[in-house]
């Protein structure tokens, strides 16, 4: 060797790990700053420690982990022979791109794919450690980018961002807005459905105003801005007809159309006052963004602009309905409950950080007072069945625990945690899931004023989806611990358990996605999608991660019904309406089968 080499190697030897690397004990490979680990978590490097009498670390940082088959060590780096050895600082320069970015195809379906996610290698699934990992078990090359992107029907039916709205208007007429008795029809099914109980977007009282405003430019104080009301106009039209209810709505193909009309009318009145119907027509354009599976950037445009105008009216504010408990108030307050949800809904599944901050904002949960007047009941219908868990997409308690979740495990200070603070967090927030779900109370059969008997199945299994999501999300955390990380197969009997319960908790989700789709109507397949794919990756990873486990060819055949299903469903619009990218997570879910078989034939080699 050469003494140029010599040198060289010395040099990498003596280099000081910045203190998050030192910290978690994994090498510290840059070649500036930040180093590769802080860049991917979103952290500036610091070495603020004091190096010279630095002791090495002990081991009660670890003594949860209960080590098997030898002392536990506090590892510097990779074991030989692991598959999750980092790449050298030479090798990952070239390579650094891939290493920090999804692959082209699934940016097109982020905000329905866990891209933060991670791997069994303890790695974020899409980063290129990560993909040589999965190479590794399946001796196979791993390429996401081949899946179906330009299909023409999701050319002719994507709506993307401003720019998209400017381009399709130069060779679009601006349209008129739908006739009158249209909408009012459309708006009679949306209150006719369970859907607006989901989505509390428009009350009758004020929608009244809105029209007025659209159609005869007569502006009031619930709707001061006939443009602002126009685009909400459009923006209802294109969401409600984005939804597959078949023959419930009339017949309409103008959703690409009313769309853009939404958005370029939207765009002229963003820096306006804030508005009622400028909220609405914000959130439901980000909605009808993520039903077309746009990506998390297309969406927060829109939905950011909704959470400041909401600040504007003062809906994170409870004093507002309290001293003046008018319609227009509350409904405000709805409508940033809605914004709530959505965001740490949004949060969790991207990884990024909220747009509402809890500590500037009232959080007292509505009243039985406050939903009847929201949703129209009326005296004879008992406090009983009005059940918080069965308004808005989650129960807004759900979303508390998932706020939690997000900060405590996901964000940028998460990655500071030692390893035994890290799964004391998991074991933590898994308690306090646990308390929700056995807080929740279904209505009884006779109890059925407000809901159907088929809303509360919908909704029961749709809370059992989400409960069994977040356990899942919370316990494969537990592969960020250091020691994993390092040597994936070092069995610390901690992490093990901790991936136990998130594949279980990944085979029930499937199997209650399975028992939904064959029990219900298909109106709600797109609303699962993402509590679906996170199911398929997270067992993906358990195969890969242990081939030879006895329940590994049973998990291959679920994985395989599920495929089957996202076949079926791509190819019928009973499923998705106009999702153009429906095929796009078909081919996803196939390939990551096809992956997992490859993965068991290579173990029996």
């Amino acid at each position: 060797m050469s003494r140029q080499a010599n040198d060289s190697q010395s040099r990498a030897r003596t280099r000081l790990a910045c203190d998050s690397c030192f910290r978690r004990k994994i090498k510290c490979y840059r070649d500036r700053i930040p180093c590769e680990w802080c860049l991917q978590q979103g952290l500036q490097c610091t070495f603020d420690r004091n190096h010279r009498f630095n002791q090495p670390s002990s081991t009660d940082d670890h003594v949860l982990l209960f080590p098997m088959g030898g002392q536990q060590q506090a590892p510097e780096g990779p074991a030989n022979g692991s598959t999750a050895q980092v790449k050298s600082p030479s090798d990952s320069n070239t390579q650094r791109g891939s290493s920090l970015r999804s692959p082209v195809a699934i940016d097109h379906i982020m905000g329905h794919v866990p891209t933060h996610l991670r791997a069994s290698n303890g790695l974020p699934f899409f980063t290129t450690e990560s993909r040589q990992w999965m190479e590794s078990r399946t001796g196979q090359t791993i390429d996401f980018d081949r899946l179906s992107l330009n299909s023409p029907r999701r050319q002719s039916q994507y709506v993307g961002g401003l720019a998209t709205t400017r381009e399709y208007f130069q060779t679009h007429n601006h349209p008129d807005l739908p006739d009158r008795s249209k909408v009012l029809l459309v708006f009679q099914s949306f209150r006719r459905f369970w859907v607006h109980r989901f989505f509390p977007l428009l009350h009758p009282d004020l929608f009244h105003y809105t029209m007025e405003a659209a159609y005869e430019n007569k502006a009031s104080d619930a709707s001061p801005d006939p443009s602002t009301a126009r685009a909400c106009i459009f923006a209802f039209m294109a969401f409600m007809n984005s939804w597959p209810f078949g023959q419930a709505l009339p017949e309409d193909n103008n959703v690409q159309e009313y769309g853009h009309q939404a958005q370029y009318l939207l765009s002229e009145s963003l820096d306006g006052a804030a508005t009622i119907d400028g909220i609405q027509a914000l959130l439901m354009l980000s909605l009808f963004r993520l039903l077309h599976f746009s990506a998390p950037h297309s969406v927060d445009l829109f939905f950011q602009a909704s959470v400041r105008h909401i600040f504007t009216l003062g809906g994170h504010l409870h004093r507002h309905v309290q001293k003046s408990p008018t319609v227009f108030n509350l409904h405000c307050r709805f409508l940033f409950w809605l914004a709530y949800l959505c965001d740490r809904e949004l949060s969790l599944r991207t990884g990024r950080p909220p747009a509402i901050c809890d500590d500037h904002c009232n959080l007292t949960l509505p009243d039985e007072d406050e939903l009847a007047m929201e949703f129209g009941y009326h005296d004879h219908q008992t406090p009983a069945n009005f059940n918080l868990a069965f308004f808005f997409p989650a129960d807004i308690r759900l979303s508390f625990v998932q706020s939690k979740i997000t900060r405590k495990l996901y964000s940028p200070q998460a990655a500071l945690a030692s390893d035994a603070e890290l799964l004391k967090t998991v074991r933590e927030l898994d308690d306090g899931l646990n308390e929700w779900y056995r807080s929740l109370q279904f209505p009884n059969n006779d109890q059925g004023v407000v809901f159907t008997q088929e809303e509360i199945y919908l909704r029961s299994c749709l809370l059992q989806l989400q409960h069994q999501y977040c356990i899942a999300a919370i316990h494969q955390m537990s592969t960020g611990c250091a020691a994993w990380v390092a040597d994936p197969s070092s069995r610390a009997l901690g992490i093990t358990l901790s991936l136990e319960v998130a594949a279980n908790a990944s085979r029930a989700l499937l199997r209650q996605f399975l028992v939904m789709q064959d029990a219900l109507a298909q109106e709600v397949f797109w609303f699962e999608i993402y509590y679906v794919l996170s199911g398929v990756m997270n067992l993906f990873c358990k195969v890969l991660n242990d081939p030879g486990d006895s329940q590994t060819l049973n998990d291959v055949h679920l994985l395989d019904t599920i495929a089957a299903r996202f076949s079926r469903a791509a190819g019928s619009h009973t499923y998705f309406g106009y999702c153009a990218d429906v095929h796009l997570m078909r081919d996803f879910v196939a390939e990551l089968c096809r992956l997992a078989r490859c993965a068991i034939s290579r173990r029996r080699q």
